[in-house]
């Protein structure tokens, strides 16, 4: 749908920047991520941060032989996302959306106090980056709306058009544009593409056009294959 791709794309490239890799083949020590998460737990208390170890502890500050195999700080905004940055062996953040999906960037080095900074900026930014999203959603589903209104004008158009000539015809829904083959009877075919922005243009002439391609179709002396391009590529 083009509203969880827009979803998607936004929020995966917003959590790519969190996360600041460090020095090759080094990861910040036990010691280090406790005293780092602690205290940004306590420094931003407004935040309601919520810092939890191997999954059960919760709460509250921890010492360094508390022996860690996982931390995580979670930040819930609403009843609908929860962002989280968890360290094991190795850096993931973490968006949640209450409707279960998910999405993640993870790196095998971090550079700790760098992360934990661009972390809080997203948290202090996250209604404005909210709000960007749903404009986005709302501009794709617009989007998507005029090129469906499009798609049926075309169809009938073209339905309209061809179905009392001689001609046989189908037309092709390729995406970004419909493909328009007509038959020139047993042996030959042009074919055409239609989008939105041409259509109008182009089939009010086609009839015309058509009849002048046969009348010449006719009076080949051998078959041909005819292509319009706008470059001529020499071999």
């Amino acid at each position: 749908m083009i509203r969880d791709d827009i979803q998607v794309s936004y929020w995966k490239k917003l959590l790519k920047n969190i996360i600041v890799p460090g020095e090759s083949r080094t990861f910040p020590s036990e010691g280090e991520i406790l005293c780092a998460f602690n205290e940004l737990k306590s420094r931003r208390a407004e935040c309601r941060f919520v810092v939890t170890m191997d999954g059960k502890k919760q709460g509250s500050l921890f010492q360094q032989n508390d022996k860690i195999e996982e931390i995580t700080i979670q930040k819930l905004f609403d009843s609908m996302y929860i962002i989280e940055l968890t360290i094991n062996f190795q850096a993931t953040v973490h968006l949640k959306l209450r409707n279960g999906d998910s999405f993640s960037f993870s790196a095998s080095t971090i550079d700790l106090q760098r992360t934990l900074e661009n972390l809080e900026t997203f948290v202090d930014e996250f209604p404005e980056h909210k709000e960007k999203m749903e404009r986005a959603k709302i501009e794709a589903e617009k989007k998507a709306k005029i090129e469906e209104m499009a798609k049926i004008s075309i169809r009938s158009a073209v339905e309209q058009l061809l179905s009392t000539t001689h001609y046989e015809w189908d037309l092709v829904d390729k995406g970004e544009f419909f493909s328009l083959r007509i038959g020139m009877g047993k042996k030959n075919v042009i074919s055409m593409t239609l989008n939105r922005r041409d259509f109008m243009k182009r089939l009010p002439t086609l009839l015309e056009v058509l009849g002048r391609v046969e009348n010449l179709l006719n009076t080949m002396p051998f078959p041909m294959d005819i292509t319009m391009t706008k470059e001529f590529t020499r071999f």
